[in-house]
């Protein structure tokens, strides 16, 4: 370029099908998250305002996280503009002031993000497994679901329980390898946590 920055400088636009897919995500997650700021605001006009403004928030990370990233992300988003719209209510209603040193705020159910997280993680495992061959993903299958040992399946199965060793050891390899590539590719926000 002419004024001595390179292509590699200028910033990058959206793909339009990646924009589409976002426009699409933020659509189907609309109703989701205007249930979850309901249980965390006083009105449902607030949780329509915070709803809107955290959509908002999201468009900032279309390019800069994954697609899978996007849900746990929103919630992050959401969470923290219910802190802000909080705060904001204080500053204009201090004489409304209630403690909340008496209310048990912490909630024993997984947040969404956790939700989200653990969704994606055991649907690539489920794809792992079934990129198994059928003869390895059905001895993994009986040994992990059924719970036979390796001389049950080996009998169930007419083969050696050397061999029903080797299978599980091969699904357990893939399925590891699997695992580190989830964990190694998590979003920062993810591993947050």
């Amino acid at each position: 370029m002419a004024n001595g920055t390179s292509d590699a400088d200028a910033p990058k636009l959206p793909t339009a099908a990646r924009a589409a897919d976002f426009v699409a995500f933020l659509r189907e997650q609309r109703a989701a998250l205007a249930g979850f700021l309901r249980r965390r605001l006083p009105t449902e006009e607030d949780a329509e305002d915070v709803a809107q403004e955290s959509l908002m928030r999201m468009l900032r990370y279309r390019e800069s996280q994954p697609p899978q990233a996007w849900k746990p992300l929103l919630y992050r988003v959401a969470s923290n503009a219910v802190v802000d719209h909080a705060r904001s209510r204080h500053n204009h209603r201090n004489s409304e002031h209630v403690s909340l040193d008496e209310a048990d705020l912490v909630s024993q159910a997984p947040q969404p993000e956790q939700i989200a997280e653990r969704e994606q993680a055991l649907s690539l495992l489920g794809g792992a497994i079934l990129q198994l061959s059928p003869r390895c993903r059905q001895v993994f299958l009986l040994h992990r679901m059924e719970g036979l040992t390796y001389g049950e399946i080996g009998v169930r199965l007419g083969i050696s329980e050397s061999m029903v060793q080797k299978y599980i050891s091969r699904a357990i390899v893939a399925l590891s390898e699997v695992g580190r590539a989830y964990a190694d590719d998590a979003s920062p926000a993810l591993r947050q946590s």
